[in-house]
C-alpha cells in the first residue's frame, strides 16, 4: 500500500499494441463484441505520477517514451467492435465518443490502445480524462 501512494493517479485498464489488435483471431472478435475488453491481452493496474506511467506488469513509461496520444478509432479497434452486441451504443448521437481508445504512439514507432475503467454493460471508459493527464505528463500539446 505504500508503494502507491507516490502515484498521483490510478485506475484499471486493459491494453493492447497495435499489433496485437491486429493479430485477435476471427473467435476472440467474436468474442469480442460481446466483451471488448477480450481484445486487450494486458490488463492491471494503470498508475501515474510525474516520474512514469505504470501499466500493470505490462510495461513502464517514461515522458519521453511517448510522441503523442490521443482518443480516436483506429482501424484494429473501431466503432462497430466498441458498439459490440449493446447494438452501437457508444458509436451513436451524443455518447459516440465514449468507447473510443486511449491511444500512445511511442517513440519507438509502436502504437498502444488502452481502455481506461471499462466498463462493460456499456462500453464506456474514462480514456477522454486520460488524454489530458497523459498530455501533461509527456508535456503534449
Amino acid at each position: 500500500m505504500e508503494a502507491t501512494k507516490k502515484f498521483t493517479d490510478r485506475a484499471s485498464f486493459h491494453g493492447a499494441t497495435k499489433t496485437e489488435l491486429e493479430s485477435n483471431d476471427a473467435g476472440r472478435r467474436l468474442f469480442g463484441l460481446a466483451n471488448q475488453a477480450a481484445l486487450f491481452p494486458h490488463q492491471g493496474e494503470i498508475f501515474l505520477n510525474e516520474k512514469k506511467l505504470v501499466l500493470g506488469d505490462w510495461l513502464t513509461l517514461r515522458p519521453t517514451d511517448i510522441q503523442d496520444v490521443d482518443v480516436e478509432f483506429t482501424p484494429e479497434y473501431g466503432r462497430f467492435t466498441a458498439g459490440g452486441s449493446r447494438g452501437g451504443f457508444p458509436s451513436l448521437g451524443f455518447v459516440r465518443d465514449l468507447g473510443k481508445p486511449l491511444n500512445l504512439y511511442l517513440t519507438n514507432g509502436d502504437r498502444i490502445s488502452l481502455l481506461v475503467n471499462f466498463r462493460l454493460v456499456s462500453g464506456t471508459n474514462d480514456n477522454k480524462s486520460w488524454l489530458e493527464k497523459i498530455r501533461s505528463f509527456a508535456n503534449i500539446g
